[in-house]
């Protein structure tokens, strides 16, 4: 190339020049000064970016995954001639003329875009939510909590008698798996707004005879439900069942939007064999679009769980750039299209950059033509956006951050007793409401299988969740102390209505001893009378 540039340039002019010699300056008297007439420019031409460098880089982007061709990706399968007969069809993708019909599509996915709370979402749609850790962590907390401590059972008999129809009706329980099946049912019922529990008798549901004996009723006697028939409770989800047809046009009636049968799979079964859990029960023109069951927390939460992960999504992003750097060099050759060589050395520019371009290396740059500066997104305040959002999943699901999140409480007091007695009320409130009924009738059936018959006398409520600290603990028995010592003063009760307390109460830490032994008083010595040896002052206070 430079031999050919040597042959169309004359060699005159490429031949080396002596440098001109040197005049002789002028006196400053004879140097004419030129005025500085002002300048108009016309207007400058932008910087043109090379179309083919817009369409690569767009490629690129596409390779990474920020664009599919879904014609590309779902095209028809190419085979090799002679693989069909004549006249047979080419093979297509199948059902690819479902989005023909634009308009029935996006009616039927409609339900998905609508604000929440306006559409049931539907139990495929509730399956899939129950995966996301914080719709998980509201719906199980509430649910343990419901069941953590479960219930105790008491009687009205005899102290002897009781005890032992108390232990055999708990190992009754304990056998059926009675806690854990109402666990899961109210986390089913959590993340779809119910489920049922079938009671199950042993009955063949595969044979004419089984299905026809589910659809009777189950009756709470000894006739119907006989000795070591019951067999255990069968969780069913809400996608499963569906309403035999029901009640809808008499509100006098008790049976009013309530089935009376449900068809499980097809089979059909009477309501008094399935026990039917519900949250957040829906007004009455909603009940069939809820499947007769409640609105789902899943379902209720949904919006502000996809608030928090787009600000969570947010931040991290923010976050993982919040320092830019930012290196000013000559742009103008790939810009304009200075072909492959000007990108690869920009491409090889960055990469250096990239490799060295850390607290330990050693950025080298032009001087001129070159500059490096760095800057930085202020991140003030991003903490408070999330626990914002945070606050309101707590909110929502009336669950305490330290119960949902693990985050230390604040407001009210630094120990966070109110939020603690406020959660605990409201487990309490849920117990009664969805569990209370179903349980009831769960027990009744366990003691006429294993039994025999329903004993009355017995009964059983859920144990509080509220638990004392050993301080607490202490200054109560300290208070009832006193209490005894005012009441003994006055002659209002005796040494032994004391004692028969204190074996009674759990707490005392005198639970144990007998109450009919009674203790011999200690000898104090003669010459003191009845008043001295009193332990009590004028007022009954313990001295």
């Amino acid at each position: 190339m430079l031999e050919k540039l040597h042959s169309l340039i004359p060699r005159a002019l490429l031949a080396p020049t002596a440098p001109a010699a040197a005049r002789p300056a002028a006196p400053a008297i004879a140097q004419r000064v030129e005025p500085n007439w002002p300048t108009i420019e016309g207007p400058r031409r932008g910087m043109r970016i090379n179309p083919a460098l817009v369409e690569q880089l767009a490629k690129q982007e596409a390779a990474r995954g920020a664009a599919i061709d879904w014609t590309e990706k779902f095209k028809p399968p190419v085979v090799a001639p002679g693989t069909f007969k004549k006249g047979d069809e080419a093979p297509t993708v199948a059902m690819d003329s479902v989005c023909d019909n634009l308009a029935g599509t996006l009616g039927a996915c409609g339900g998905f875009n609508q604000l929440n709370g306006v559409d049931f979402i539907g139990y495929a749609a509730l399956s899939l939510l129950s995966q996301h850790p914080l719709i998980r962590a509201m719906v199980e907390t509430l649910a343990d909590e419901m069941t953590r401590k479960w219930i105790e059972f008491g009687g009205q008999g005899s102290e002897e008698s009781d005890t032992k129809r108390v232990q055999a009706l708990q190992a009754a329980t304990e056998k059926f798996h009675l806690k854990k099946a109402f666990n899961r049912s109210a986390k089913k019922t959590g993340y779809f707004g119910g489920c049922m529990l079938y009671v199950d008798m042993g009955d063949d549901t595969r044979s004419d005879e089984g299905l026809r004996e589910i659809q009777t009723p189950l009756t709470l006697d000894s006739a119907k439900i006989r000795k070591n028939s019951f067999k255990g409770f069968r969780l069913i989800e809400p996608i499963n069942c569906y309403p035999a047809p029901y009640n809808a046009d008499n509100p006098l009636a008790a049976d009013y939007y309530q089935p009376n049968a449900w068809l499980v799979q097809g089979r059909k079964v009477h309501a008094s064999r399935l026990l039917h859990f519900t949250q957040n029960e829906p007004p009455v023109l909603l009940k069939p679009a809820y499947n007769f069951f409640g609105i789902p927390l899943a379902q209720m939460a949904l919006d502000y769980v996809d608030r928090f992960d787009t600000v969570r999504i947010a931040v991290a992003k923010l976050v993982k750039r919040f320092s830019t750097s930012i290196l000013k060099t000559d742009m103008s050759q790939i810009l304009n299209g200075g072909g492959y060589d000007d990108a690869a050395s920009l491409q090889a520019r960055a990469l250096l950059w990239q490799m060295v371009g850390d607290n330990q290396g050693l950025m080298a740059l032009d001087m001129d033509k070159e500059d490096f500066v760095q800057v930085n997104t202020p991140l003030t305040g991003l903490s408070d956006i999330v626990s914002q959002q945070l606050e309101l999943l707590a909110a929502i699901s009336r669950t305490p951050a330290v119960k949902l999140l693990g985050i230390a409480p604040r407001g009210f007091n630094s120990t966070g007793e109110y939020d603690e007695a406020n959660w605990y009320d409201h487990v309490a409130s849920q117990q009664s409401i969805v569990l209370a009924d179903n349980l009831d009738r769960a027990i009744k059936i366990i003691q006429l299988s294993e039994m025999g018959q329903i004993d009355d006398d017995l009964t059983h409520k859920f144990v509080p969740l509220h638990e004392q600290s050993e301080a607490e603990k202490a200054a109560n028995r300290k208070q009832n102390a006193d209490t005894f010592a005012i009441y003994f003063d006055r002659g209002v009760i005796g040494n032994e209505e004391e004692r028969i307390r204190l074996a009674s109460d759990p707490d005392s830490g005198y639970d144990s001893i007998d109450v009919d032994k009674m203790p011999e008083a200690p000898d104090l010595g003669e010459g003191m009378d009845d008043d001295e040896e009193r332990d009590t002052d004028s007022t009954g206070a313990v001295a």
